[in-house]
């Protein structure tokens, strides 16, 4: 492998496409009822009531989706200078600023969890830092994470390159 190169690492369509097709589905649906049931009165129960906000909330969901598919068609790149996950933030994490690579399984997840230097979390962006707190907050394993089951590369490859990249331009190991 040549570590010199960049690589994008592109999404796969399988999934967020599963993810559209549902919100599609729960639009038509709660339209549906609004059509059927309220043009001619005003809502009786809670199920009324829950189809008239599905009906707002579910077409602007699938719109986000699509919207979301196409902008983030690549993904991931690791270069030289870092690592980018546009699925989090635009921004590039340095290599410098990732103290460890480790992957978590736990059930069908993985996982890869980019460990940061606590020193060093205030030279990152607004966004990468939200996510570092955010995951601190769930008592999970601080750091960033990258999930791997939506990217058109294997989990095991992936983990196998953003390790090699950390070996050779990240922070050297205190001895």
């Amino acid at each position: 492998m040549d570590a010199l190169q960049t690589i994008k690492i592109k999404s796969s369509f399988s999934r967020p496409l599963q993810h559209i097709a549902m919100s599609a589905m729960l639009s038509f649906y709660s339209i549906g009822v609004v059509i059927y049931e309220l043009l001619d009165s005003e809502p009786e129960n809670l199920i009324e009531y829950i189809a008239c906000v599905g009906s707002v909330v579910f077409p602007l969901l699938t719109f986000r989706l699509i919207w979301r598919l196409l902008r983030t068609r690549d993904a991931i790149t690791i270069s030289p200078e870092g690592l980018c996950d546009k699925r989090l933030a635009a921004e590039t994490i340095p290599w410098k600023n990732i103290n460890d690579v480790a992957s978590l399984n736990d059930n069908r997840e993985q996982t890869i969890v980019l460990g940061i230097d606590p020193h060093q979390i205030d030279q990152l962006s607004r966004g990468i830092k939200t996510r570092i707190v955010r995951s601190s907050l769930f008592r999970m394993p601080k750091g960033i994470y990258i999930d791997g089951r939506v990217l058109t590369i294997d989990f095991d490859r992936l983990l196998e390159i953003v390790t090699a990249y950390h070996r050779i331009y990240g922070k050297p190991k205190a001895i």
